[in-house]
C-alpha cells in the first residue's frame, strides 16, 4: 500500500486466456520518479514526438540496431526463422516497429508480432543485433539466424558479374577504405572436390564481428558495382570461420584482390 501511495504512475498490461477467460497481469510497474513519469505520459500523449523517434530510428542505423536489440532483450523470443515480440497492437512500440520493419505479421490472439529473418536482413541490421543483445541465449539464437542460408538467383548473379569489366573493378577497389582492404586481404581460398570457396578463419569470440564486417563490405561492393543482388547474402558462418561458397562471388573476389595487388 505504501508503494502505491507514493507512486506517480502505475503501468499495467493484462492478458486474457481465451479458453478459461482468466486474466493475468504480464506487466506491473510503479513509477516513483517524477521526471520518468512525466516523460512516459508525454510520449503517450504526443504523437509528434513518436514521429520524431521513428524518423531518428529510420535515419540512424546504429540507433535502430540498439532499439531492436532492447526490444529483443525485453519481450523478444527467437525461433528458427524469425524474431517474435510479445506486444499489444495498441502499444507505442508496436506502431514504431511496424513503421520501421517491413512485412511484419501480427497474431492478435497470441499478442505476438513476428519479424522475419528476411525483413531484418533487408534493413541490414541482423548482423549487428547479436553484438547488441545482452542475453547470451538470445545472442546464440541470433547467430543461428545469421547462419541461415539465403537463396539468390545464381544465374542472374552470373549474368550481373560477367557484365563487370576490369576498369570498373579497379575503380571499386580504389574506393575501399584501408580497413575494408585489410579485411578482404584476410580471405583465403580452399578447394574441396570440384569447387573452391573463400573463407576467413577467426576465433569464436570475434566471429560475429568478422561476419558483420564482411557482410557490410560485400553489401558495399554490390552498390558500387551496380549489382541488383546483394552480395552480402553469400556470406555464411562456418566452424570458427566466415565462408563464401558461391563460385561467382569467389571469382569476383579474386578479381578484386588482383586489382588491390596491382
Amino acid at each position: 500500500m505504501y508503494s502505491f501511495g507514493g507512486a506517480l504512475l502505475y503501468i499495467a498490461k493484462c492478458m486474457r486466456y481465451m479458453r478459461s477467460e482468466r486474466v493475468a497481469c504480464v506487466v506491473n510497474a510503479l513509477v516513483h520518479d517524477e521526471g520518468v513519469a512525466a516523460e512516459i505520459i508525454r510520449l503517450r500523449e504526443c504523437c509528434s514526438e513518436i514521429e520524431n523517434i521513428i524518423d531518428t530510428l529510420r535515419s540512424c542505423r546504429d540507433c535502430l540496431v540498439q532499439f531492436m536489440a532492447g526490444v529483443i532483450d525485453g519481450d523478444g523470443t527467437i525461433d528458427k526463422d524469425s524474431v517474435r515480440v510479445s506486444i499489444h497492437e495498441e502499444d507505442i512500440l508496436f506502431r514504431i516497429i511496424k513503421e520501421l520493419i517491413d512485412n511484419v505479421k501480427y497474431d492478435a490472439k497470441k499478442y505476438l508480432l513476428r519479424i522475419s529473418t528476411y525483413s531484418l536482413r533487408k534493413r541490414n541490421i541482423l548482423n549487428e543485433l547479436a553484438d547488441q543483445v545482452i542475453s547470451s541465449n538470445k545472442k546464440s539464437k541470433l547467430l543461428n539466424l545469421m547462419n541461415k542460408r539465403t537463396r539468390f538467383n545464381s544465374r542472374q548473379l552470373e549474368r550481373e558479374i560477367t557484365k563487370i569489366n576490369e576498369s570498373t573493378i579497379s575503380k571499386v577497389a580504389e574506393s575501399l577504405t584501408e580497413g575494408e582492404i585489410m579485411l578482404l586481404r584476410q580471405i583465403k581460398l580452399r578447394k574441396k572436390g570440384s569447387y573452391t570457396y573463400a573463407f576467413i578463419s577467426c576465433p569464436s569470440r570475434i566471429l560475429p564481428n568478422v561476419y558483420g564486417e564482411l557482410k557490410a563490405v560485400m553489401h558495399k561492393l554490390s552498390l558500387k558495382l551496380g549489382i541488383d543482388i546483394d552480395l552480402a547474402s553469400s556470406v555464411k558462418v562456418g566452424n570458427r570461420e566466415v565462408v563464401i561458397y558461391s563460385k561467382h562471388v569467389v571469382n569476383l573476389l579474386r578479381e578484386i584482390l588482383k586489382a588491390l595487388h596491382r
